[in-house]
């Protein structure tokens, strides 16, 4: 059930009562109730039972009862037909009346009990119009509702004013004023409820002129009665022409309009100013963006920088000190004990680690750098070939194998950093293998709506759940007898992040760790 609609559910509760009120007066015997202010017509008992059953469609319709509505408004849509075939066609389909005799009308003037054309039209109309929200044509709707109202309200002024032309159109087609004010305030909900769809959505947006548009219909649909009110009372107590009483009565509506006009252009003039206001803000914004831009080129520029300092200054002493630990290692080999040998693997193993730890720093530096190329289309069973080839001696040594179960190989991401990322996962499955147990690596890859989904799992040692909060931050390892870095995951992970990817990790310690990659493309 949808969110009540307090202002078109209280329309729908007094075209109910109104429906209630003219049932009550015929068989209670009080016209009273079934024709005040009308003229020569009222409101016959077929018409309060319809407008009952209107009221209840209307109010089922604010409440969400769709269904319910539609059963409801169909009736009152087959009734109406039904009385404009009567009309159409000079026949009696015996439904004039109901329950009880009309003893109100004059039998010379109309069929006793049968609704007026006019009322049976606006019926049709209203009931028209539920169909066509049923039908998800709100637009439609609306029109054909507007429509209704227009007429009934022009009615209802008539019966007011007694303007007989404007609520009576030729024989058994008057309109009682308490089947206006019904079908007014069913119309009325059932447009207000619709406030945000079809074309009314315009007049009930957030835009600064939505509200005075909304005030000036309001506006002039209660001048126009009284313009048309102070026309005739001219007339009848005056002895003025009509056209002199019809200039002061347009110059006495332009004064009236005028203090209106000015709030209404008062309201525009600040949304201008606002709007003027925004834009400077956003000039503001911009140049701050701009500024923001060349500090973050500036920084590219000093990483790149960087990089070169790791790749090359810090690699060049490097490689000077391995070979100069080599070429003392060959002179000395003979001339040392073998229990002295040994001294020369610890400086090995130490330029060894200090080599991968400037490595996966370059990365690090890389990751970081501004992506300012875009995807490609990469064959993910082709690069996981790739790599199961390179990783082939040690997947031969350790027995392990790498599978897979790709719905569709072609995915659109940055080749290099896709080949980084499966790298260092399936590495990192074979490095921290069980030993009790080949390593084992299944990758499963489907496409989702936005991107694809990579899902690599392995049978190898596990996280400890402890484990699982830090396992992406740099430098942490969480396995002392391997060897590493603790930049694989953090590197992954900054790479993932840069399309704006994402990447969970389920895992039991002693049984495994899968890691499920989500791609953005």
């Amino acid at each position: 059930m949808k969110e009540l609609k307090p202002a078109g559910t209280y329309l729908s509760v007094l075209t109910i009562l109104l429906g209630v009120c003219g049932l009550a007066g015929w068989l209670l015997d009080l016209p009273v109730l079934y024709g005040f202010l009308s003229k020569s017509a009222s409101m016959k008992f077929n018409t309060a039972l319809v407008t009952l059953l209107l009221g209840v469609a209307t109010l089922c319709y604010q409440l969400g009862y769709k269904q319910s509505s539609r059963i409801l408004g169909s009736i009152v849509l087959l009734f109406s037909l039904s009385i404009l075939s009567g009309y159409v066609f000079s026949i009696d389909l015996n439904i004039d009346q109901w329950v009880v005799g009309d003893q109100f009308t004059n039998t010379q003037q109309a069929p006793p009990g049968r609704m007026s054309a006019f009322t049976a039209t606006c019926f049709l109309l209203v009931s028209f119009g539920m169909e066509l929200f049923a039908s998800k044509k709100p637009s439609a709707a609306q029109s054909i509702l507007t429509l209704c109202f227009l007429l009934v309200y022009s009615a209802s002024i008539g019966l007011l004013l007694n303007i007989s032309g404007l609520f009576q159109f030729g024989q058994y087609s008057a309109i009682a004023f308490p089947t206006t004010l019904g079908l007014l305030s069913a119309t009325l909900g059932l447009l207000y409820t619709s406030k945000y769809q079809g074309w009314l959505s315009e007049a009930f947006s957030r835009h600064s002129a939505s509200v005075p548009v909304r005030f000036a219909v309001l506006y002039f649909l209660i001048l126009l009665p009284i313009i048309i009110a102070g026309f005739i009372w001219i007339l009848k107590h005056t002895t003025v022409t009509p056209e002199y009483a019809m200039v002061v009565l347009m110059l006495g509506a332009a004064v009236l309009t005028l203090p209106w006009a000015f709030l209404i252009l008062r309201k525009l003039n600040r949304s201008d100013d606002r709007l003027h206001s925004l834009i400077e803000e956003l000039q503001k914004s911009r140049k701050k963006l701009n500024e923001k831009n060349q500090e973050l080129t500036f920084v590219n520029q000093e990483l790149d920088s960087l990089l070169h300092i790791v790749s090359h200054d810090l690699r060049t002493p490097l490689m000077s000190l391995e070979g100069s630990l080599e070429l003392l290692h060959r002179r000395l080999e003979n001339k040392v004990e073998d229990k002295d040998r040994q001294l020369f693997t610890i400086p090995g193993k130490s330029i060894k680690r200090l080599r991968n730890t400037i490595e996966h720093l370059g990365q690090i530096i890389k990751s970081q750098k501004l992506n300012a190329e875009g995807a490609e289309e990469v064959d993910l069973c082709a690069l996981v070939d790739d790599i199961r080839a390179e990783l082939s001696e040690t997947l031969q040594s350790t027995g392990g194998r790498i599978t897979t179960q790709v719905d569709d190989c072609q995915i659109f991401y940055k080749r290099v950093h896709l080949r980084s990322i499966l790298q260092n996962l399936i590495t990192n499955a074979i490095k921290f293998r069980h030993p009790d147990r080949a390593p084992i690596v299944h990758i499963q890859a489907s496409p989702t709506k936005d991107g694809v989904q990579i899902a690599i799992t392995d049978n190898g040692l596990g996280i400890p759940q402890k484990d699982l909060p830090d396992l992406f931050h740099k430098y942490r390892r969480f396995h002392q007898h391997v060897e590493g870095t603790g930049v694989g995951l953090y590197l992954v992970q900054q790479l993932i992040g840069i399309k704006g990817g994402t990447i969970e990790v389920k895992s039991q310690e002693g049984a495994g760790t899968t890691f499920t990659l989500f791609l953005p493309v």
